[in-house]
């Protein structure tokens, strides 16, 4: 598989302080891949902060990646049947969705998108946004990384493409 055909799904979270950097993410993510889908959370779709109002970030990823995204259950659930993505990206990943996706919960588009990749057995990358990660929040970070890891040259790629550009930490399930 050559990384530029790959098909990527990227599920942003409410980490609304991480969003500029968000926007970053996702245009080195289509400049390196053949086609980027968002998949909000109900938090990012809705909630309007200090850093922006939750409809013109999204329409700035819609016209960054070219794709609406994925926004409800319904939609998220074609994921996994439809082996819609080559590698699945969370940023900014909460410490509550990491946390929820530790403990098998799946009451967010990106959340259930995610489980639905994994089951496929592809890989699954998450940039962790959260101020307690080495507090509460460091559990299920562990709990992440004890998920089985298994590493193909499709994210050894990724990891070397993106390692130097994106500040925080990558926690790497497949």
């Amino acid at each position: 598989m050559v990384i530029s055909d790959c098909t990527v799904g990227m599920g942003i979270t409410g980490s609304f302080c991480s969003f500029e950097k968000t926007k970053d993410v996702a245009r080195r993510l289509v400049e390196s891949f053949a086609h980027v889908t968002p998949v909000y959370s109900y938090n990012a779709q809705m909630m309007n902060t200090r850093f922006g109002k939750a409809g013109d970030f999204m329409h700035t990823i819609s016209e960054i990646t070219g794709d609406e995204g994925i926004r409800t259950l319904q939609e998220a659930e074609r994921v996994g049947p439809g082996k819609l993505f080559d590698v699945m990206v969370i940023y900014p990943c909460t410490g509550n969705t990491a946390a929820k996706l530790a403990n098998g919960i799946v009451d967010t588009p990106v959340l259930l998108a995610a489980k639905a990749h994994l089951r496929n057995g592809r890989p699954l990358v998450i940039g962790i946004s959260t101020n307690d990660a080495l507090g509460i929040n460091f559990k299920n970070i562990g709990k992440l990384m004890n998920m089985k890891n298994i590493l193909d040259h499709l994210l050894i790629k990724l990891i070397s493409t993106f390692k130097k550009k994106l500040p925080l930490l990558f926690v790497l399930i497949q």
